[in-house]
């Protein structure tokens, strides 16, 4: 991908995937939600601060401190800001795993497929179950729910696995797609991840984006094997205590 088309996939994704609160430095954004998900507890350092770099990371660190959350940024090398990689160097600042951004061109569908906009507590159980989030992260998770865009659907297979699809613009944005631990290596979640493709091409998606790991190789083979291809990278880096 270009620059601009990276770019322009990283904007997509904030708006697609929310936060409870955004505060604005400049050009970048530094979200916060509680806790729950890197996503939306990371500074995203796309365009200028509007101030030098040094006092932008350091204005970045005291919004996290005085939230009582571990300072962090989200970072892709070819979009990143210039010079911020070495200064997190210099501050001591951990790289967590590598995360792909996947995509998918999606077929245009004929018939209408029902959705499912409202998080259910049996949805949100399932994906607690399958995924170990901590339940203690559960009224984040249900407060971050209530801000996705309109157009979305939570798709569950009753007791075996859950996801949920988020359309922003012609993307479809597929996001916590778990299993239940005792129904994993059945095709459930390839299933939710089929439902999903079907539903966001029937409300005019024309192409698909998931964030993944890059090593749970198991997840990345399951949607290589549905079509997606690897787009670029990101990283997150937080701040050693």
């Amino acid at each position: 991908m270009t620059h601009d088309e990276i770019l322009d996939t990283e904007r997509s994704a904030l708006r697609a995937w929310p936060a409870i609160e955004i505060v604005a430095l400049g050009e970048w954004s530094v979200r916060f939600a509680g806790g729950y998900t890197d996503r939306s507890n990371t500074a995203q350092p796309i365009g200028h601060p509007e101030t030098d770099l040094d006092n932008a990371i350091d204005q970045v660190e005291n919004l996290y401190s005085t939230r009582k959350l571990t300072p962090g940024f989200k970072l892709s090398d070819e979009i990143c800001f210039p010079g911020i990689q070495a200064a997190l160097d210099a501050r001591k600042y951990c790289s967590m795993p590598k995360n792909l951004v996947m995509s998918c061109p999606i077929a245009a569908a004929e018939n209408a497929v029902e959705a499912t906009k409202i998080m259910t507590d049996g949805w949100l159980q399932l994906y607690i179950a399958g995924s170990g989030r901590d339940p203690a992260l559960e009224p984040a998770m249900r407060e971050l729910a209530r801000g996705f865009l309109p157009v979305r659907n939570f798709v569950k297979l009753e007791g075996k696995a859950c996801g949920l699809g988020v359309v922003e613009g012609h993307r479809l944005w597929l996001f916590d797609i778990a299993t239940h631990p005792s129904h994993r290596r059945q095709g459930h979640g390839r299933q939710v991840v089929a439902d999903l493709l079907q539903w966001g091409a029937s409300v005019g998606a024309t192409v698909a984006n998931l964030q993944v790991e890059e090593r749970n190789q198991p997840a990345v083979k399951l949607y290589e094997g549905l079509g997606f291809q690897a787009s670029y990278s990101y990283l997150y880096r937080k701040k050693m205590t």
